[in-house]
C-alpha cells in the first residue's frame, strides 16, 4: 500500500493558531537528529495516535500538555489524507477526529470542533485503503477475528526505541496477547498468501455450502415424498370424497399414476365452482322489514285485544243489569195495571177518591206510561245489538291479525332457513375451493421433488466445486503460500542482516509465525532470538526483517504501508549513559568498531532505497550528529534537534 508521511503537525494549545510542523519526504530515510529528551521518541506515538490507536503512548507531561492536537498529513496512491486527534484529555484518548482527504487540501490553522468519530474514521480508513469486507477464519479452529484492517498493518510500520533491539518482542505492540493473536491471524494476508481471489472463492465456499445444505434439504424431502407419495395422495381422494367432489372407487392396488391423474382432473374443476351471490345488506333490509311488519301488526293485535277486552267488560256489565232493567220496565208496565183496574170507575185506582176528571187525567197518565214503556224496550234492545256487533268485530279482526303474523313469522322462519342453507353451501364451496387449492400446491409439490430429475445433478455439480474450492482454500494451501512467503522474506532480509552485526552468518534465519520472532537454525536446533546474545543481533535482525518485510510487500501485498520508522538504532552501540547532557562529546570517544557498525545501519538504509527504487520511505530519529549521514545522499537530515525540541520553548 503506497503510504508516505508528508507532515506531523501539532496544535499549540496556549498560543492559538500556532501549528509546529515536521516535513518529511518520500523516497528516502528522513532523519531527525538530536539530544536526549528532545522528543524523538514521542514520535511514533504520535504517528500511530493519529493513524486511530486505541490507546495513546505520547509521553505524559510537556508533550501533552502543551498540545490541543496531533495532526498527520500522509499521501495514499497520489491522494492527500490530513487525519488530526484531539490531545487525550483525563488521560483518556479522545475519539474526536478531523479528517479531510483530496488532491489538494488545506491544513487548517484552527481545529474549532472534530467532523468524525475515531469508529467511523477507521471504517472509512479501511475502506479508502482497500480492505476487504470479510472476516478471517483460523483454519485450525472455527473461532473468527474481526475482518482485516489497516490498524493490524501497522505493526509492520513501527520499531521504537524499546522494541527495536528487544529480544523478546518482534513486532510493535505484539507484546499484548490480543495484538499477537491477531498478528498470527493476519500474516497469510499480509504476507499475500490470501489473497482477492482467495476471499471470491471462500464467498463462493460459503455460498455453495449453503446451497448444498438446501439441496440436501431438498433431496431429503424428495426421498420421503417418494417414500409416501402413494399414501398422501390416496389420502387426497379420500377426502375429496368425504366432501362429495369425487366419486370414482380407490383400489388398493391403484398406481401413482393413476392417483395423481385423478388428482390433477379435480384441480381442473377449480375453474366451475360458483360461489353463491349472499347480498348481507339485502338480507338484513328483508329481516328488518320482517320487523317493522311485525311490530305494526302487533300494535294493532294489542290495540285490538285492549278495545275487545273493553267491550266484554261492558256486555258484563249489561249482562248483571238487565234484570234490573227488566224489573223497572215491569214495574213501569202500569198502564196495563190500571186499564185493568180502573174498568171505567171515575175513582182514582191510587187512593179511592173521586174526581170529574180524572177519566181525562188517567187517559194521559197511562198514554206517558205506554211512551216511557215502549222507549225502554227498544233502548235495551239496541244497546245489546250494537255491543254485540262491535265484540264480534273485534274478534274477527283479532282472528286476522294472528293469522298475519303467524303468516309473517312463516316467511321469516322460511327465509332464515333459506339464508342458512346459502351459507351452508358457501361454508362447502370455500372448504372445496381450499382442499382444490391444497391439491394444486400438492402437486406442485411432487412436480418440485418427485418429478423432477435435475436435483441430483446440481447437487452432483455443486459438491464437486465445493471439493474444487475447498482444496484451493484449504489450510495446506494457504500454509504452502505462507511459508513460501517466508522463506522469500527470510532470504531477502538474511541479506540485510549480513551488513550489520549478526554472529551466525552463514545460517538463514527464519520468520516464525506461532512465537513471531526469528529463528535460526544450527546444529540440527533452532535458536530463537531471545536464544541469541547480544544487542547488536537483536538489532541486526529487527531492521533487518522489517526492511525485508516491506521490499516482499511491494510486489507480494498491497496492505502493507510503505513506510517503516527506526527509532534509535544505535542505541545499542551508545547506551544512555554515555550520553553528556548538552554535548555530543561521546562520539569524539566512541569506538572504531562502534562508529562502523553505526555506519554500517546508515548505509544499509541508503542502499535500501535504491533497492526499492524509492518506493519505501523510511523515517529514523536518532542521537548520531548530522555529520553521520554525509556521504549518503538518500538520507536527508530534516531536523537537527540540538538547539531545539519536539516542543517549541515558548509553548
Amino acid at each position: 500500500m503506497n503510504i508516505t508521511i508528508d507532515k506531523i503537525l501539532l496544535w499549540s494549545r496556549r498560543l492559538q493558531g500556532v501549528i509546529r510542523t515536521i516535513e518529511f519526504l518520500p523516497g528516502k530515510v528522513n532523519v531527525i537528529t538530536g539530544n536526549s529528551q528532545t522528543g524523538k521518541t514521542a514520535i511514533v506515538p504520535i504517528i500511530d495516535y493519529c493513524l486511530c490507536s486505541s490507546s495513546c503512548k505520547i509521553p505524559l507531561g510537556k508533550i501533552r500538555d502543551s498540545c490541543s492536537w496531533f495532526g498527520l498529513l500522509f499521501t495514499v496512491n497520489s491522494q492527500k489524507m490530513f487525519i488530526a486527534r484531539r490531545a487525550p484529555k483525563d488521560g483518556k484518548p479522545s475519539t474526536n477526529l478531523f479528517f479531510l482527504t483530496g488532491k489538494h487540501l488545506k491544513v487548517p490553522e484552527i481545529i474549532a470542533e472534530s467532523n468524525t468519530t475515531l469508529d467511523e474514521l477507521k471504517a472509512k480508513l479501511n475502506i479508502l485503503f482497500g480492505f476487504p469486507f470479510i472476516e478471517l477464519e483460523e483454519h485450525s479452529s472455527r473461532n473468527r477475528i474481526p475482518r482485516p484492517s489497516f490498524r493490524d498493518v501497522i505493526s509492520f510500520c513501527f520499531q521504537p526505541q524499546n522494541l527495536i533491539a528487544n529480544p523478546d518482542v518482534f513486532f510493535y505492540k505484539c507484546n499484548e496477547a490480543f495484538y499477537a493473536e491477531q498478528m498470527r491471524m493476519m500474516l497469510p494476508f499480509a504476507f499475500g498468501a490470501i489473497d482477492e481471489k482467495y476471499f471470491s472463492q471462500r464467498e463462493e465456499l460459503r455460498d455453495l455450502r449453503l446451497q448444498q445444505r438446501e439441496i440436501n434439504r431438498e433431496l431429503a424431502v424428495n426421498q420421503r415424498i417418494q417414500n409416501n407419495v402413494l399414501v398422501n395422495a390416496k389420502s387426497k381422494l379420500f377426502k375429496a370424497k368425504s366432501l362429495g367432489i369425487y366419486n370414482a372407487q380407490i383400489h388398493d392396488n391403484a398406481s401413482v399414476e393413476h392417483v395423481l391423474n385423478e388428482i390433477d382432473m379435480l384441480t381442473k374443476a377449480k375453474e366451475n365452482i360458483k360461489y353463491p351471490f349472499i347480498d348481507e345488506n339485502q338480507n338484513r333490509d328483508i329481516l328488518d322489514d320482517f320487523s317493522i311488519k311485525e311490530k305494526d301488526l302487533s300494535i294493532k293485535y294489542s290495540d285490538a285485544k285492549r278495545r275487545l277486552d273493553f267491550v266484554n267488560e261492558i256486555l258484563s256489565l249489561y249482562s248483571i243489569n238487565i234484570q234490573d232493567a227488566k224489573r223497572r220496565i215491569e214495574h213501569l208496565n202500569l198502564s196495563d195495571s190500571v186499564i185493568k183496574n180502573v174498568n171505567g170507575d171515575t175513582s182514582c185506582p191510587f187512593c179511592g177518591s173521586t174526581h170529574s176528571k180524572f177519566p181525562q187525567e188517567l187517559e194521559d197518565f197511562i198514554a206517558n206510561i205506554t211512551i216511557l214503556e215502549d222507549e225502554s224496550r227498544e233502548w235495551s234492545k239496541t244497546y245489546n245489538s250494537a255491543l254485540e256487533r262491535e265484540r264480534i268485530e273485534l274478534v274477527r279482526t283479532i282472528r286476522d291479525i294472528e293469522s298475519k303474523l303467524q303468516s309473517l313469522d312463516r316467511e321469516r322462519k322460511s327465509f332464515l332457513d333459506i339464508e342458512a342453507q346459502q351459507k351452508k353451501i358457501y361454508v362447502w364451496t370455500r372448504r372445496v375451493d381450499s382442499f382444490l387449492g391444497e391439491l394444486t400446491e400438492f402437486l406442485a409439490t411432487i412436480s418440485g421433488y418427485y418429478l423432477q430429475d435435475g436435483i441430483k445433478q446440481k447437487a452432483d455439480e455443486i459438491a464437486k466445486r465445493i471439493a474444487y474450492l475447498e482444496n484451493a482454500t484449504s489450510s495446506e494451501q494457504v500454509e504452502r503460500k505462507l511459508s513460501n512467503a517466508r522463506e522469500q522474506i527470510s532470504q531477502i532480509s538474511f541479506g540485510y542482516c549480513k551488513q550489520l552485526d549478526i554472529e551466525w552468518s552463514e545460517n538463514t534465519p527464519v520468520l516464525d509465525r506461532q512465537n513471531l520472532t526469528v529463528k535460526i537454525e544450527k546444529d540440527g536446533q533452532y535458536a530463537f532470538l531471545w536464544e541469541i546474545g547480544s544487542g547488536s543481533n537483536w538489532l541486526a535482525y529487527h531492521i533487518g526483517f522489517h526492511l525485508g518485510i516491506h521490499r516482499f510487500a511491494l510486489s507480494h501485498s498491497k496492505y502493507i504501508p510503505s513506510f517503516v520508522v527506526f527509532d534509535q538504532p544505535t542505541q545499542v552501540y551508545f547506551p544512555s549513559s554515555m550520553v553528556v547532557e548538552e554535548s555530543e562529546t561521546y562520539w569524539d570517544d566512541a569506538r572504531e568498531d562502534d562508529l562502523v557498525r553505526s555506519n554500517n545501519i546508515f548505509k544499509l538504509l541508503n542502499q535500501y532505497i535504491n533497492d526499492t527504487d524509492g518506493k519505501i520511505q523510511v523515517l529514523l530519529f536518532d542521537h548520531a550528529p548530522p555529520e553521520m549521514f554525509d556521504g549518503h545522499p538518500n538520507i536527508t537530515v530534516r531536523e537537527n534537534w540540538r538547539d531545539s525540541k519536539l516542543i517549541p520553548e515558548n509553548w
